[in-house]
This record gives C-alpha cells, sequence and structure tokens, in this order.
C-alpha cells in the first residue's frame, strides 16, 4: 500500500493469499468473504477499508459488527493494526468516529440495533461477522450508499450460516 500525505510517502508491504488478495481487489460493487476460523476475513475486510478511505478521499464509510466488542476488539483493532498512523488525523473512542488526514470518515457500529443506520448517507460499508449481524442489518446498510460524488460499494466478511440472503444477494 502506498499513499502520499504532503511530502511524505508510505509504503507498507503486506502478504496476502490468493483468496485474500481477490477479495481485497475485487471490482464488485458488493462482495462477501466466507471462510473458517483462521481464514483471514477480517484481516482482509479491514484492509479493504483503509483502502477505500484512501481512494475516496472525503468519503464517509461505516465498520459494522453484531455487537459493541466484536467493532472494537476485532475490526477496529485490526483497522488500526494495518493502518499507517500517518494517515489517521483522529479517532474519537466516545462518538465511536474516526477522521483521516484526507477527510474521510469511519463511523464504527453495532448492528444489534441496526435500525439507528437508516439515516446515513454512505460511499461504502463493511460488515464483520455479517451473518450474525443478519440479512436485514446488511439490506438497510445497502439503501444508505448515497453519498453523492463516490463509488459506492459494500462488502461481508463471515463464516457461512448455509443458504441466506447472504448467498442469494
Amino acid at each position: 500500500m502506498t499513499d502520499r500525505i504532503g511530502e511524505q510517502r508510505i509504503r507498507v508491504a503486506l502478504a496476502l493469499h490468493e483468496r485474500q488478495y481477490d477479495f481485497v481487489f475485487s471490482p464488485e460493487r458488493f462482495s462477501f468473504y466466507t471462510g473458517g476460523r483462521g481464514a483471514g476475513k477480517s484481516f482482509a475486510g479491514a484492509l479493504r477499508a483503509i483502502f477505500a478511505t484512501q481512494d475516496q478521499p472525503g468519503s464517509v464509510g461505516l465498520v459494522g459488527a453484531p455487537t459493541h466488542g466484536m467493532v472494537t476488539d476485532v475490526a477496529q483493532r485490526l483497522f488500526f493494526d494495518l493502518c499507517p498512523p500517518a494517515l489517521i488525523r483522529r479517532h474519537n473512542k466516545t462518538e465511536r468516529h474516526t477522521i483521516m488526514r484526507n477527510g474521510s470518515e469511519i463511523l464504527w457500529r453495532s448492528m444489534d440495533k441496526f435500525d439507528r443506520t437508516r439515516g446515513l448517507n454512505l460511499a461504502w460499508f463493511w460488515l464483520d461477522e455479517a451473518p450474525f449481524c443478519g440479512y436485514e442489518a446488511w439490506k438497510l446498510l445497502k439503501a444508505t450508499l448515497r453519498q453523492t460524488g463516490y463509488q459506492q460499494s459494500a462488502w461481508a466478511t463471515g463464516t457461512p450460516h448455509g443458504r441466506d440472503g447472504y448467498a442469494r444477494d
């Protein structure tokens, strides 16, 4: 990953296996990375979130998981472990809001009351452990992809739970 901050250039070397690479760089508007424990699903989702913030300066995105603990303990932790600190302007734990140096924003939300996301205007979102969030959360968030001027996309990661709405979508 390479990005410019003023005159500073940031390079990070990452090793991805083939499935992770295909998911992280998927051209599809909607994608879902499934696999068993330890398959690197959340890692790939977090990396894709970093790229989304950098590819679309000023965009607003959401990272969601079934519970607040899963958002902070897994998705957010991976994001901050992978993201070069120079890309982050500030993070407000109380408001669950991160602002990147290029003006992109991330909202960190639990999906236990996903109805509260109804009024958002997002450019992108990532649902970690999406099957536990429920297909209704995915459908509702898809309707929030309406931030104008941005290429809107969404991705999900998680362990599959048979033939559900995600499989059909």
